[in-house]
């Protein structure tokens, strides 16, 4: 992926996999980049996601372009080769405004990456802080930028938190577990019907 995107050597990449939209939260990483750069000039931001709204698009690269990170933020559209490109990021970034259960994250988690998330709906039930991942609040570009230099700072800790989080995805949503959970369920309302009976 660096030779494709004619990334230098030792560059380091954030990669965003969800659809391009106000939700997704893209504008606080955009904004997040001038202060990951001034510690890691050769960071890029990689957008990976279907285009909802081509306007919101266009406000994105403006940003960029208005920040001076234009050359360091890449948005390449719908792609086949998500795993690939999971295997080449640095950081895995989702700071989604609001969320249902994040599948782009999850299957981030499951292939090891370190992940950046936001403190949104149940993105907090899958992830615990500094154990499997690195939560952050919706919309704080400081908080961002700060969670993301840590974690550039400190390849070991990247490694550990990938390796926990493809660990805790297993365990969380490995077919027999919520299998196991769902007979659970299904037990509870059977004591409780005989139970009303």
């Amino acid at each position: 992926m660096i030779e494709e995107l004619s990334l230098p050597e030792g560059s380091f990449i954030l990669l965003n996999v969800a659809r391009v939209s106000p939700q997704k939260g893209l504008l606080y990483a955009i904004r997040a980049l001038p202060a990951v750069r001034e510690k890691y000039p050769e960071t890029y931001l990689v957008s990976v996601g279907d285009t909802v709204d081509r306007r919101w698009l266009s406000r994105l690269e403006a940003e960029a372009a208005s920040l001076g990170v234009a050359r360091h933020t890449r948005f390449l559209g719908v792609r086949r080769d998500i795993p690939d490109l999971l295997r080449c990021c640095d950081l895995f970034v989702f700071p989604s405004l609001y969320e249902g259960l994040g599948i782009s994250l999850i299957e981030a988690m499951a292939s090891g990456c370190a992940c950046v998330a936001s403190l949104a709906g149940p993105i907090t039930e899958v992830i615990r802080q500094g154990v499997d991942g690195w939560l952050v609040p919706p919309a704080d570009v400081r908080a961002l930028a700060d969670a993301v230099c840590l974690l550039l700072s400190d390849g070991g800790r990247r490694k550990r938190l990938g390796e926990a989080a493809a660990k805790s995805v297993r365990a969380q949503f490995h077919p027999e577990t919520a299998a196991r959970k769902l007979e659970d369920v299904y037990e509870a309302v059977l004591r409780s019907a005989r139970s009303g009976a």
